[in-house]
């Protein structure tokens, strides 16, 4: 069952720091803010976006080599990103070795090497790799 916040007020005052913290404590599924103030609804909803972002960006690595994805993922919370041949014993190597399983393919590709980090095939999908809590 999704938990979600519903928070009213939140164009300003309390409702406002009580929405910013929720997000920053990240324990609702979904949070849904109400305000009167429409605007400053919208500059409360780009600032919860870009500092979310901002976390993002902040908490991804990139690896070439397994070894790279171990030392990453042992060090870190987050995702790390590596190219991926695409080979389900490759998926399945990588959650027995590094204790990740993949996240998402994103549409928008980089193209970080020129093969997969678990088997060294030649590979032309990057991956998402995260911890499934």
């Amino acid at each position: 069952m999704k938990k979600i916040a519903v928070i009213t007020g939140a164009s300003s005052g309390m409702g406002k720091r009580f929405a910013e913290t929720v997000d920053r404590y990240g324990t609702f599924d979904e949070v849904w803010v109400i305000a009167r103030h429409e605007a400053q609804l919208e500059a409360l909803r780009k600032d919860l976006y870009e500092r979310a972002l901002a976390n993002r960006e902040k908490r991804t690595w990139a690896a070439t080599t397994m070894d790279e994805v171990k030392e990453l993922a042992k060090a870190n919370t987050g995702y790390i990103k590596t190219m991926w041949c695409g080979d389900l014993a490759c998926e399945m190597k990588m959650k027995e070795e590094a204790g990740l399983s993949s996240r998402c393919m994103p549409f928008e590709q980089e193209h970080l090497s020129d093969v997969c980090p678990c088997c060294g095939k030649p590979a032309k999908t990057m991956v998402y790799w995260g911890v499934a809590y």
